[in-house]
């Protein structure tokens, strides 16, 4: 089994090995985390305030959700170009699944902390249809660096 691949760009032919290969996946994942992060963190405000001015709960979540997926589609082809995540579904998916697990834990933690909640009535919140929204939603982000192939 070949344990190197090739990296490509300015330092051509340049043998890598799986530990730097796993490191890039890495950094990559918690780019794309910060950048949705940093999204939602955005967009949350703006969403209550339409909330309070008579909208429907389930559209400021859908507005918020494609305002969030439309930079996640940028994110993930920049994430996966500039810290060069092999095309391979593997690795791809460990970038996205990855940086979704922890924007679930960063859920969890803050409505645990912030908020009092019990993980349960966290993850209760999935079966409204808001929750319905916020989860394909973060299907659709894990799969997303899959999706955006190099140019």
């Amino acid at each position: 089994m070949n344990t190197t691949s090739r990296v490509t760009g300015a330092v051509a032919d340049v043998p890598m090995s799986r530990g730097f290969l796993r490191r890039r996946i890495l950094w990559a994942m918690l780019c794309y985390f910060a950048s949705a992060l940093a999204m939602g963190w955005l967009l949350a405000p703006i969403r209550d305030y339409f909330i309070r001015a008579g909208y429907e709960p389930l559209m400021a979540v859908f507005w918020q959700a494609i305002a969030t997926l439309l930079l996640l589609i940028w994110m993930a082809g920049w994430v996966v170009q500039t810290f060069d995540v092999p095309l391979r579904a593997g690795p791809r998916l460990a970038v996205g699944a990855g940086a979704m697990v922890l924007l679930l834990a960063c859920d969890l933690l803050v409505g645990y902390l912030a908020l009092g909640l019990s993980p349960w009535a966290i993850a209760s919140h999935f079966a409204n249809p808001e929750g319905g929204v916020v989860g394909v939603g973060l299907f659709i982000g894990a799969l997303l660096p899959l999706l955006r192939g190099r140019r």
